[in-house]
């Protein structure tokens, strides 16, 4: 591009962006290849980003849905390099703990295990680049750990304390640590685990029913009570197995007493009472030796002619006396 005839090659302005321009010129593809590989770059980065929230939302997601410590290791098994990692570990190296603690004294080899396990998911959470709070929380459980497996020897549970400590000199575990290493510093507490390491407890079966004794509290071996087998062998149970057969002997009638001599038989229903008569009554001398009859308990209906009662056997009739009629 020649200066010459142009009025633009007589400003310095003009003059410089010539010379750029013709500078520039040759170079022109690779410029825009660069732009190119820039905005390509910045769009990739904006991807990613992107995609990398959703995985990690993803990632903390699965992390709270863990309940046991085989969850969290199966996590830390998916996402060995995820920012809830650490957490995970550190969580199942907590669990792990819990459990040997509750197993120690049934079944003292499942309790070793939990507590070594929990020790290595505490040391694993404290390589790299550990955040504080992880930090804090695998030191403070590590020493538990080690507490609880200590066989004698507290040198070393004193050590994990005392790390505890001064790298967290404010740390939630203060006191307890504290509390710790003063009691780890007596000989008696050393004697003591020395002693506890060498218990073995192991699960016991669980207890059956014994043959189908029930087992009653405060009763050891449920008492005296009979057995299942003998109450079903029992005489009892085979007549309650047998149909009930009905009784083929006539019930008895309900026995009745005779009337007594000079008694009249008792009505069942109240009868209605005859109409007393008035019957002419006869003066009879009375003679000694003679008893007159037994008057009737019941009135007897009106008769023409009166005569007295009849004696019972075995006794005299009183003698007829003559009336006035008679003499006459």
């Amino acid at each position: 591009m020649k200066a010459d005839g142009n009025p633009l090659a007589q400003n310095e302005l003009g003059r410089r962006l010539t010379t750029w321009s013709e500078r520039i010129e040759p170079h022109t593809n690779k410029i825009l290849a660069g732009l190119l590989a820039i905005t390509v770059g910045v769009v990739l980065v904006m991807v990613l980003r992107r995609a990398g929230a959703a995985n990690t939302a993803k990632v903390w997601t699965e992390f709270y849905e863990c309940r046991t410590a085989a969850d969290y290791e199966t996590f830390v098994e998916d996402f060995p390099a995820s920012p809830a990692t650490s957490w995970a570990r550190v969580e199942a190296a907590r669990q792990r703990m819990i459990d040997g603690y509750r197993l120690s004294l049934t079944n003292r080899s499942d309790s070793v295990k939990g507590l070594k396990k929990a020790q290595e998911h505490f040391r694993a959470a404290l390589q790299g680049d550990a955040p504080p709070e992880i930090r804090e929380r695998a030191l403070a459980g590590l020493a538990m750990a080690e507490e609880a497996l200590c066989s004698g020897d507290t040198k070393p549970v004193v050590e994990g304390y005392k790390k505890l400590l001064q790298e967290f000199p404010e740390t939630y575990y203060k006191k307890w640590a504290e509390h710790r290493i003063e009691l780890l510093g007596k000989p008696e507490t050393g004697e003591f685990y020395a002693w506890y390491a060498k218990q073995d407890p192991k699960p016991t079966d669980r207890p059956a029913p014994q043959d189908g004794r029930p087992i009653i509290p405060g009763i050891p071996g449920g008492g005296d009570l009979p057995k299942l087998d003998d109450i079903f062998s029992s005489d009892l149970m085979k007549e309650l197995k047998e149909p009930v057969k009905p009784d083929s002997s006539k019930p008895e009638a309900p026995k009745t007493e005779a009337p007594k001599p000079g008694e009249e038989p008792k009505a069942d229903a109240p009868k209605a009472d005859a109409p007393k008569t008035d019957a002419p009554k006869t003066d009879a001398p009375k003679t000694e030796g003679d008893k007159p009859a037994a008057a009737p308990e019941l009135p007897k209906p009106e008769k023409t002619d009166a005569s007295p009662a009849t004696p019972p056997k075995g006794e005299e009739k009183p003698a007829e006396p003559a009336t006035d009629a008679k003499k006459e």
